[in-house]
């Protein structure tokens, strides 16, 4: 799937007939990208450009699941799926042609490398212009300026695909006749170890013919013990668990690690943590807690998550130099708390009188409501009505973070 410079789109190429076949996948990126890479674990994609040095994580609805400003040129991009290293190939000259990020932690820097021919510089400045994996983990870049394709040893172990570790497949390769034949091929589940929460991946076939087979999605799901299939947020628990972004157990859910509680209130503790998560990404580690707030201890419950959130103007705190982290989150306070997670400064459109308990213009926190109310991410309790003071659950808590943070789910 190339991208067009002029949209941003990723266009889908037949390819056997070499034709564009319409479909295409369209993140909202506000400018011309410029490197793509694409994840067969997750089936995402990756996508920068050396205009604001960010990368961009996101779904084949175009969804973008995270980013990162990364301050690098980029020119070209190639993903491990093995290990989660992102190769970025490098624009300008004055640095390593290639520099290696680690997607699963925040995009740290891993290392760099130049690229040379025979002890040289083999890319002009301003010539990078794409990279890829080969099945042998070989780097494959080209040089716009000089129109060369180098094959380059990256040190990575990429392949075409990596093998899932919670689903396998008997057996793993066979042959149907050419006349229309078919094959039976038995998949088996294994959950042993893992959390509960959703995993989605897709099987890969591989043939010998020209023609290629559509990947077959694979879904996992670990169920919680509180979590029944009658449970009207079920599949926004299960995916905000399978994100990482909410865990269940202790200290919000006394049941167990099992255990989800999706009836019990969010605290303000709780809260930090969830928003950090969903956000950051559940591997991208909160800042060291700086005893900002008289009532948080350095190793208190989610005191790092509450430093994570104050520094991203997220939360003040509840005045007097408190944070109140036992307090319950009403569903008004969320909605102000989410939007600023997810929006940051920019705020939202003026109220325009949605529903009948939250007043316009003077309700609590009303713009912030409505204007999540109109990106579909949070509906009203009935009759008309929001319910602002009441606590928000655990259960509703999965739905406004999937829905504002783009977590796949079911």
């Amino acid at each position: 799937m190339p991208v067009n410079s002029g949209s941003s789109c990723i266009f889908e190429v037949d390819p056997i007939a070499m034709t564009v076949t319409g479909n295409t996948i369209c993140p909202n990126t506000g400018m011309s990208e410029r490197g793509l890479a694409y994840d067969p674990v997750t089936n995402t994609f990756y996508i920068g450009t050396w205009f604001d040095g960010t990368i961009k994580h996101f779904d084949t609805n175009g969804n973008i699941l995270d980013s990162a400003a990364v301050n690098l040129p980029i020119s070209g991009l190639a993903y491990n799926p093995s290990n989660g290293h992102l190769l970025v190939q490098q624009n300008f000259g004055g640095g390593d042609d290639i520099v290696v990020l680690d997607a699963l932690n925040n995009y740290a820097v891993l290392g760099s490398f130049p690229i040379l021919d025979g002890g040289s510089p083999a890319i002009t400045p301003g010539g990078g212009a794409g990279a890829e994996f080969d099945c042998l983990g070989n780097l494959w870049v080209i040089d716009q300026n000089t129109q060369t394709v180098y094959k380059v040893e990256s040190g990575e172990s990429a392949g075409c695909a990596v093998d899932i570790p919670w689903f396998s497949a008997d057996p793993t390769e066979g042959s149907v006749a050419a006349s229309g034949g078919t094959a039976d091929v038995s998949g088996h589940f294994d959950s042993t170890g893992l959390l509960p929460g959703l995993r989605q991946a897709q099987l890969h076939v591989k043939t010998t013919t020209p023609y290629t087979v559509p990947g077959v999605p694979v879904t996992l799901t670990v169920r919680f013990n509180d979590v029944p299939d009658d449970n009207q947020f079920e599949a926004f628990i299960y995916g905000a668990a399978g994100a990482g972004v909410m865990f269940g157990g202790p200290p919000n859910c006394p049941a167990g690690i099992l255990s989800f509680c999706p009836d019990n209130v969010v605290t303000r503790a709780d809260m930090a943590g969830y928003l950090w998560r969903a956000a950051m990404g559940a591997n991208t580690p909160p800042p060291v807690y700086q005893n900002i707030f008289h009532d948080v201890t350095f190793n208190q419950y989610n005191s790092f998550y509450i430093q994570g959130m104050f520094d991203l103007g997220v939360t003040a705190g509840c005045g007097g130099g408190n944070y109140c982290p036992d307090v319950p989150v009403t569903r008004a306070q969320m909605s102000a708390l989410v939007w600023k997670d997810q929006h940051g400064d920019e705020a939202p459109p003026p109220c325009t009188g949605v529903f009948n308990d939250v007043p316009c213009p003077d309700g609590f926190a009303v713009d912030y409501i409505e204007g999540l109310y109109n990106e579909g991410v949070v509906v009203g309790c009935g009759n008309g009505n929001f319910c602002p003071n009441v606590g928000i659950t655990n259960g509703q808590m999965s739905v406004f973070l999937v829905k504002a943070f783009n977590i796949p789910h079911l």
